[in-house]
């Protein structure tokens, strides 16, 4: 049977592993910073599942702060390489910018920003050790607090929200890369691989589609093209094909949004 870490379960990827992996593995689970206890359960694991602040969608007003990636990634993975296990690492799609539309697994066309280089050391740390693997995504969540939290309260008070419109990614429940993570692990992938959504859209198309699909009104949602244009979008190209893994579309992701419904079906869809 495997045996789980989730270290990150004080976000919102990490508390979707939890749920998702509860019953189905033998799966421990402690916040980022909890290092002693991470060094115990490195002894005692096959997979260390690191969902730092990189986790976080980079959609979320929160997003860019990796401080606490950057000071504890590289002494989780000494750990793991000492008691062999493999580290797997959630990364995010900011380190692209464009102009390409869709990123491979293997591109290194990277984004010249400060988060970009910061994701890249933290990734190529990880990636020292063949058996690890780095997993880029851009996973949403409706947690107190999260950008799709304060995207529907704004919503249902009808208050007015300019919402980008010329940033493309391709994002996806945290439910569901919580199931496509555990199919993940159950292979001995390594190196680096992408798990998003299937179709490719700003935060303002996909907020006028979380309005539909909950009824609600989406006059007070105003796209906005202040910031500079980006193409974060990721392909998925080893989940496919060498993983056989099926990505969700816009629809899937966005009922599983609004109605909290995934499936735990071994058959990844």
């Amino acid at each position: 049977m495997r045996r789980l870490a989730v270290v990150g379960v004080d976000s919102s990827v990490g508390s979707a592993a939890m749920v998702h992996f509860d019953g189905s593995a033998e799966v421990s689970g402690v916040r980022l910073d909890q290092q002693s206890v991470v060094g115990e359960l490195c002894e005692n694991c096959t997979d260390i599942v690191v969902c730092g602040d990189a986790s976080l969608s980079s959609w979320d007003d929160g997003f860019g702060d990796l401080a606490r990636d950057c000071e504890l990634v590289p002494e989780y993975c000494q750990r793991a390489e000492r008691a062999g296990a493999r580290l797997v690492y959630i990364s995010s799609d900011a380190i692209f910018r464009g102009p390409w539309v869709f990123h491979d697994d293997d591109s290194s066309k990277f984004c010249d920003s400060c988060i970009a280089q910061r994701l890249h050391s933290i990734e190529q740390t990880v990636l020292k050790s063949r058996r690890n693997l780095v997993i880029r995504t851009n996973a949403i969540s409706d947690v107190s607090g999260s950008w799709l939290d304060q995207l529907r309260q704004s919503f249902r008070s009808q208050i007015p929200q300019r919402l980008v419109a010329n940033q493309y990614a391709t994002p996806l429940a945290a439910s569901r890369l919580a199931l496509l993570l555990d199919h993940v692990l159950q292979t001995p992938a390594a190196g680096v691989v992408h798990l998003a959504g299937a179709e490719r859209l700003s935060p303002w198309n996909f907020a006028t589609h979380v309005a539909r699909a909950e009824s609600i009104s989406i006059q007070c949602a105003l796209p906005s093209i202040e910031q500079e244009a980006r193409e974060q979008s990721l392909r998925c190209t080893r989940a496919r094909n060498e993983l056989h893994l099926r990505m969700p579309t816009l629809s899937q992701t966005v009922t599983e949004l609004t109605t909290g419904a995934v499936t735990r079906s071994r058959q990844a869809a």
